[in-house]
This record gives structure tokens, C-alpha cells and sequence, in this order.
């Protein structure tokens, strides 16, 4: 066993909560992909995207599975699009509300992102 002070601890990696909002099946397609074009193909590199992020709340979001996966290309317009990032903000939402209160939603994220 190396004792060596200065050596790193390998960081534990966290068990991914199943999505709420991306079927597993569909977990090798990415969902704007889907969603957009209806383009059901499987991706040969996908990325995991916490919909909710920031401060703390990617943890939350990955607990409650709010994550999709998302093609190199549509993870990037999400991170720079506003438009794409509140669309799929409201999509979680409303999956976390299936079986929780908008009350409780509002506790836990603080921003209410559906318009309806």
C-alpha cells in the first residue's frame, strides 16, 4: 500500500440517477436529435447534460434525473443558447412535476421555468 502524503485520493465516481426525462433505451441517441428531427439514431459520442446547473443545483440534478444526452454539437448550443437551455429547463420541470408539487420544485431549484 503506497502511504506517500502527496499522492491524490482517486475521486469516487458518483452513481448516475436514472433520467426522468430521456427513456433508456433512448439513452444512446441524443434527445435534441430526437426531439428536433426526429432523428432516433444512435450517436457514437454522447454527452450527459445536467439540465439545471450552477451553483450547487447540477448535484440536485443529477440526483432527481434531470439529464439527457446530447450530441457534441447540441451540448455546446445548449451551453450558449439561451432559448435551447429554457426549453429544455421547462421539459425538466414539468418531468419533476409528475410526481412532485410546483411548490416543491420552487424550494428546491428557486426559478419557475414553465410558462404555462
Amino acid at each position: 500500500m503506497n502511504s506517500d502524503p502527496k499522492r491524490k485520493k482517486k475521486k469516487k465516481r458518483k452513481k448516475h440517477c436514472p433520467s426522468i426525462i430521456q427513456r433508456s433505451e433512448d439513452w444512446k441517441k441524443c434527445y435534441l436529435c430526437m426531439l428536433r428531427y426526429d432523428d432516433y439514431s444512435e450517436k457514437q459520442y454522447l454527452e450527459t447534460h445536467h439540465v439545471i446547473f450552477g451553483q450547487g443545483r447540477r448535484e440536485k440534478s443529477e440526483a432527481d434525473g434531470l439529464t439527457v444526452r446530447l450530441c457534441r454539437e447540441h451540448h455546446v448550443e445548449v451551453h450558449r443558447d439561451a432559448g435551447t437551455r429554457q426549453r429544455l429547463s421547462e421539459i425538466a420541470q414539468k418531468a419533476y412535476e409528475r410526481t412532485h408539487s410546483r411548490e416543491e420544485w420552487m424550494e428546491r431549484y428557486k426559478k419557475n421555468y414553465r410558462e404555462d
